[in-house]
């Protein structure tokens, strides 16, 4: 099976849980994204020297990545170090060198060809950033050069900002009496934590819907929680199992992370683990294709399953079966192209996957009378206005239902008690990654955020940056919805045809 047949399979964009940092598409915990603010505050009003440590595989590289990625790109020039087992003369050199200067044989003159760089930077108004990666390798000389630059400084503020990130050890190490004049210029020590039981779902669903496969692949929540287990919320170690797992997915054509996989990933990943014993096929699921998940990722988590679609009945009829076949979960998305709709038959509950999987409460039983003439008429008007367009039905939050009216591209209907919407997906996620310019689908997305009372119209600026990613989780917040930061197709849907907030909403600042 060649690549293209696996993304089309499985719906890929891109592979979700790569082994190298992906900043991309960056997940914001509460506390995450108030480090990552204060950081950026840091940064921004010159206040020189911030320290980041975590543990290994706690997304260091990330964050750094990440920081990079937000701070615009006119208004700061940024040097980032990795190689730290260059030492005092030689790391001055590799710092030179990303700064685009000529390194010096004297180290005097080294530091004073620096500071004159630092210097017309900062009458052009640009702020100059040092980032040194895996800084725990540095040793104390190395150190003492660091506190040097720093040092580096007008009447009121720091030449040149620095981020030394690193493993705990580095907090040590600092700790040490003939750092200490280093270690009281720290105005900000971010430390990194793993994932938390309750946050592990949410992230495995926000990288698969920012991968563009939303739809396709589950992880049930046992899964979830025995994979918090193994890995402790590590997010190296969550990347390394979940990107192990998609091998048997791509043998299976998709579906769902149950423990059964995720035993037998952890014990193809750590022989000595006890699932180990239990892993039938687990082999042959590798060997299928020679798959590498440098290439294949995996769809989004709490999905409405694709209905097999064989070749087709009238129209009429299909967009009746598919609006009266139950829909096993309540959350998430799925998407349908208007072909499918134009095809789609009758399908038993029974021959759709179990919901007791995903913890959401069961389907409408097989009795279900069916949709109203209303309603077939409401869902084929929206097939036919889609173009072509990716289509999704969904329950809708309580808080999001009184809200929305049909429209164009949108239907509207009740079932068994609970609020239901059908429409034309217009979202294109690949416009969400941050970039160093302002893009239209950013500030189109920050002022549908204003309309609904979740930012302050003064933050319009195009940037799909920190202040609009927490806004955008927080407005799915108040609605109900798991805050992933992410323009999903609910959200997306919901913020371009609900109606806006009362005025008296509060926006954040």
């Amino acid at each position: 099976m060649s690549l293209a047949a696996l993304h089309a399979r499985l719906g890929l964009a891109r592979n979700p849980f790569p082994p190298t940092p992906d900043a991309s598409a960056y997940f914001f915990t509460d506390a995450l994204q108030e480090q990552f603010a204060e950081v950026l505050h840091c940064i921004r009003a010159r206040k020189g020297f911030v320290l980041l440590t975590g543990e290994v595989g706690l997304g260091k590289s990330t964050f750094v990545r990440r920081l990079l990625d937000t701070l615009p790109e006119g208004e700061v020039r940024s040097a980032l170090v990795f190689n730290t087992f260059l030492q005092r003369e030689a790391l001055l050199s590799a710092i030179l060198r990303d700064f685009g200067l000529e390194p010096a044989a004297d180290m005097d003159e080294a530091l004073t060809r620096l500071n004159g760089f630092l210097m017309d930077e900062h009458r052009a108004g640009r702020t100059c950033l040092l980032v040194i990666d895996d800084a725990q390798n540095l040793q104390p000389a190395s150190l003492e050069l660091v506190r040097l630059l720093c040092n580096l400084e007008t009447g009121q503020e720091k030449l040149l900002q620095i981020v030394l990130a690193g493993q705990p050890e580095l907090e040590e190490l600092l700790g040490g009496r003939d750092l200490r004049q280093l270690k009281s210029r720290v105005v900000k020590h971010a430390c990194l934590e793993g994932l938390r039981a309750d946050q592990v779902l949410r992230y495995f669903e926000m990288r698969v819907s920012a991968a563009g496969a939303s739809g396709r692949i589950a992880l049930q929540p046992r899964a979830a929680r025995q994979l918090h287990r193994a890995t402790e919320g590590n997010l190296r170690r969550i990347h390394l199992v979940l990107d192990r797992c998609m091998y048997g997915l791509a043998a299976q054509g998709g579906g769902t992370i149950d423990r059964r996989l995720l035993r037998a990933a952890l014990g193809d990943l750590e022989p000595g683990h006890a699932s180990a014993r239990r892993r039938p096929g687990w082999h042959a699921w590798l060997a299928l294709g020679g798959l590498g998940m440098a290439a294949i990722g995996v769809g989004a988590a709490y999905v409405w399953p694709v209905i097999p679609m064989p070749a087709a009945p009238a129209a009429p009829a299909a967009v009746a079966a598919l609006a009266a076949a139950p829909s096993p979960i309540a959350h998430p998305a799925a998407g349908i192209s208007a072909a499918d709709v134009a095809v789609a038959v009758p399908v038993a509950a029974a021959s759709l996957p179990s919901v007791s999987d995903s913890g959401h409460a069961p389907a409408a039983a097989a009795a279900d009378p069916g949709p109203g003439q209303e309603e077939q008429r409401c869902l084929a008007r929206v097939a036919a206005e889609s173009q072509g367009r990716p289509m999704v039905r969904q329950a809708l939050p309580v808080a999001a239902a009184a809200r929305l009216q049909p429209s164009a591209g949108l239907c509207l209907f009740e079932r068994d008690g609970q609020r239901w919407a059908f429409w034309s997906d217009t979202l294109d996620r690949s416009a969400y990654v941050p970039t160093p310019q302002p893009t239209p689908a950013s500030t189109a997305l920050q002022i549908a955020l204003v309309r609904q009372g979740a930012l302050d119209a003064a933050h319009v600026d195009g940037f799909y940056g920190p202040r609009t990613v927490a806004a955008l989780a927080a407005f799915q917040g108040a609605l109900g919805l798991p805050a992933t930061a992410v323009p999903d197709e609910l959200t997306y849907m919901l913020l371009e045809k609900m109606n806006a907030a009362p005025a008296s909403g509060a926006r954040p600042h």
